[in-house]
């Protein structure tokens, strides 16, 4: 524990660093009150019972009739709230049937992009801040916030540029950990890449499925955002399908010149 650094001795005594309150701690949220992540579900109160197959006013919900905004905090290990927010994202994410020439089966949102932000949220947040990591879930989009911008190192990468500017423009390889032993767990366990490619695969995946992609520091670098929107097809309820919105149209038209008189041969 102490080579992983998941733990330091003091006075005699091997106690958990940070690192090995959050990842193997069984109560870490007695030593670190900031590792949580809250999940909050907002849009029509039909859209909520839904998704969450729940009645929305069994939960914290506004009064509005048509609104409702139901919120959940998930404790325990990253290990747990990575596998408690997967599920919750799942529940958004149900495949339909994409019509064309060809139909396929689709998804409103990449599930390796999904998860690439969720767990760039958990891995990189700042948990002496004591706000907690956010998904905020809309019918139309989710947007993943947590305390802590850029480090330094990868502003220093950057440059004057934004993140997404260059990530859009190609660029791979821009990383660097604010906290490294989490990092490392996690990489170990595969459930994140160390190239620095995290972003980058990110903006390919929402633009290969009609997702737009928006990510970059907030509040004067305190938090780092990214907001991914659903697939814009109008799914039918009932059958499950959706008509591509980009209906391309292809007309034949012949030039024809009248015939008013037939010759003799």
């Amino acid at each position: 524990m102490v080579d992983r650094n998941l733990a330091v001795k003091r006075d005699g005594t091997y106690v958990p660093t940070v690192a090995g309150y959050v990842l193997f701690g069984k109560r870490p949220q007695d030593e670190v009150p900031s590792a949580k992540t809250r999940i909050r579900f907002t849009g029509p109160k039909a859209w909520l019972e839904k998704t969450l197959g729940l009645d929305a006013q069994d939960e914290d919900s506004s009064s509005d009739l048509a609104q409702g905004t139901v919120e959940r905090l998930v404790e325990g290990t990253l290990w747990n709230q990575l596998d408690r927010a997967t599920e919750a994202l799942g529940l958004v994410n149900a495949a339909f049937r994409l019509k064309g020439d060809v139909s396929e089966t689709v998804f409103p949102y990449p599930a390796l992009l999904l998860k690439e932000l969720l767990v760039n949220a958990l891995v990189h947040r700042d948990f002496e801040v004591e706000d907690p990591v956010t998904i905020d879930v809309s019918p139309s989009s989710i947007r993943f916030g947590n305390p802590g911008g850029l480090v330094d190192e990868v502003a220093r990468q950057v440059g004057t540029d934004s993140i997404e500017h260059e990530i859009r423009s190609g660029r791979r390889g821009i990383k660097g950990y604010r906290n490294p032993v989490v990092t490392d767990l996690f990489y170990g366990a595969g459930n994140m890449d160390k190239s620095g490619s995290g972003l980058y695969d990110v903006f390919k995946l929402g633009t290969d499925n009609g997702n737009r992609v928006h990510f970059g520091p907030a509040d004067n670098n305190a938090r780092f955002e990214a907001v991914v929107d659903a697939r814009p097809e109008a799914v039918d309820e009932v059958t499950g399908t959706a008509p591509p919105v980009d209906i391309r149209v292809t007309r034949f038209s012949a030039n024809a010149v009248e015939i008013v008189e037939l010759p003799d041969t």
